[in-house]
């Protein structure tokens, strides 16, 4: 896959004879010729190691806390690992793996108006090949990484890292390189967080999140909320489970990315390289369904969305050239995620920024009214997110000190002319006391086109005897406006995390959490004495982060 193996020194990359792929970082692969202590990897992680020891000899002079941010420039072009790393990985090519989705022809993406494949990304040897670089370059990163928490020494047990990654890399999958997309290999990527004394070992947080909560979640570790005017919010309630602020105020369990990377010309700064419809502009994830949709309502590019425990390779678009002959379900799951996107949006508008069409160099209505008015799959009237073939699911339990508590959300909604009431709301079923609806915030709450009512369900208990199933159903009575009888939807409601007995006595108190989703933790012990703290190191692009 080198596209510039056996060139001359010298060679002219920007000549027009030479194909556009083969000019850039991304297809310069190989072994380095030199050792290991002449890579990228080993200056970054040597001079990391340095700045380290500075920072706690310093902190023995004057007993401040300190953070460091530790970039590793690998994995990530050019694929160039040190042969003491690539051995094995080389040597055992043939048993690596590679993306069912290779071949896949992009007939029904979302991406297939982007150019055409480049060569060889869609061979499994070749890809093989590549794959051993790759994996090579991670090893590297992780030995230098183990070399910074061995530096840490005694303040090992008072310091917070934190790892992650800013993309991932497509390795062959759907055919491509590099990122730029919203498939699991480009935007899923790793959130792990050690705090010794804090952090519960093995801990993980199932629920989807997002980088821009890591900066809130890190003041809220070392005490320093009020310094936190971010548009991000504390992962802290995910990884304590001990209040019940996880889901309280809206549902958090859904992750957001954006992509827009369109730029001025240089030599003529009022045209902007490349189009707003390129290629999609949103995510939403939520649970196992994820959504990309393009920016402008008027876009005739797809959108998509995938059942990932269905289609975890992302092969099958549930809409695309399927969107108008799609089932009710698969609508009503699009449009409840597109819902938890405007909502996402709203919140952040602050500054205008989703609502301007400033903000997008003038071209739409503003990213509300474009996402809220594009419907480019079926048009359908009363959908809810949830009915009695898709349960509402209540995930982690957190233990408050005084009583079991989780909330969750169902969404209602009609893309039609049309307005509806809502009559009643109750919880049925034996086990009905354990959950609970406001009722009295719901009957006569009116909703019309382009609604996204949300209802909020709270599980409660100050007991629990582990049980395996539970008999409770919400009942929602819908009048449509001109018709006199109401319309009954039942949603039953099914606990994922029953035997969570245990933690009323041991409460988490942190997380190690793992996948483009996940994490974060919390300690009251550095709140009430930040002079006694220690460090962070953050790490990235497979890079740690030491707090």
């Amino acid at each position: 896959l080198d596209s510039r193996w056996n060139m001359t020194t010298n060679t002219d990359l920007r000549s027009d004879a030479i194909p556009r792929y083969r000019q850039g970082e991304p297809n310069i692969m190989g072994s380095y010729k030199l050792s290991e202590d002449f890579t990228p990897s080993h200056f970054e992680g040597s001079i990391s190691v340095k700045a380290l020891e500075r920072l706690r000899e310093q902190r023995r002079i004057d007993n401040r806390a300190w953070f460091l941010t530790v970039s590793f420039h690998s994995p990530h072009p050019p694929m160039v690992p040190a042969w003491k790393h690539l051995r094995k990985y080389w040597d055992n090519r043939s048993k690596l793996f590679t993306p069912p989705s290779i071949n896949d022809d992009l007939s029904n993406s979302a991406y297939n108006s982007m150019a055409e494949k480049v060569p060889g990304y869609g061979e499994v040897d070749k890809v093989r090949e590549w794959s051993a670089l790759y994996y090579a370059l991670i090893e590297e990163v992780d030995e230098y990484v183990g070399k910074l928490l061995d530096a840490l020494g005694e303040d090992a047990s008072n310091t917070l890292v934190v790892f992650t990654s800013d993309h991932g890399e497509m390795l062959g999958a759907h055919g491509k390189r590099e990122k730029n997309n919203f498939y699991e290999e480009s935007s899923r990527v790793p959130l792990l967080l050690s705090f010794p004394g804090v952090i519960k070992e093995n801990t993980v947080v199932e629920e989807s999140v997002s980088h821009l909560d890591i900066f809130s979640t890190i003041l809220d570790f070392i005490g320093a909320n009020e310094l936190d005017n971010s548009d991000g919010k504390s992962l802290r309630p995910f990884v304590d489970r001990k209040d019940d602020q996880v889901n309280r105020d809206y549902d958090q369990t859904a992750a957001f990315a954006e992509w827009d990377f369109r730029k001025p010309l240089l030599a003529n700064t009022s045209a902007l390289e490349r189009t707003i419809d390129e290629r999609p502009s949103f995510m939403v994830r939520k649970g196992p369904y994820k959504l990309m949709m393009q920016k402008l309502a008027d876009s005739n590019e797809m959108d998509m969305m995938f059942d990932l425990n269905q289609d975890p390779f992302e092969v099958n678009n549930l809409l695309g050239k399927y969107s108008m002959d799609a089932d009710e379900k698969v609508i009503a799951k699009a449009e409840h995620l597109r819902c938890l996107l405007l909502d996402w949006m709203i919140r952040l508008d602050n500054g205008q920024y989703f609502s301007d069409p400033a903000n997008n160099y003038g071209e739409g209505q503003g990213d509300i009214n474009e996402v809220r008015n594009r419907q480019k799959w079926r048009q359908i009237g009363l959908w809810s997110s949830g009915s009695m073939n898709d349960p509402l699911e209540f995930g982690h339990v957190s233990w408050t000190g005084s009583r079991f508590v989780r909330h969750e959300w169902l969404y209602l909604g009609t893309r039609l002319e049309e307005s509806y009431v809502i009559t009643s709301a109750s919880i049925i079923g034996k086990d009905s006391v354990f959950f609970s609806v406001d009722e009295a915030s719901l009957v006569n709450r009116r909703f019309g086109r382009h609604a996204c009512e949300s209802i909020r369900v709270t599980f409660q208990a100050n007991i629990w005897a582990e049980a395996p199933s539970l008999d409770a159903s919400l009942i929602l009575e819908i009048l449509k406006d001109g018709e006199t009888s109401a319309r009954s939807f039942r949603v039953p409601l099914i606990l994922t995390d029953v035997n969570f007995k245990t933690r009323r006595t041991t409460a988490i108190r942190s997380v190690d959490a793992l996948g483009g989703k996940h994490s974060s933790a919390a300690g009251r012990r550095v709140a009430r004495n930040a002079a006694s703290m220690f460090g962070v190191v953050m790490l990235l692009q497979a890079l740690v982060g030491i707090l």
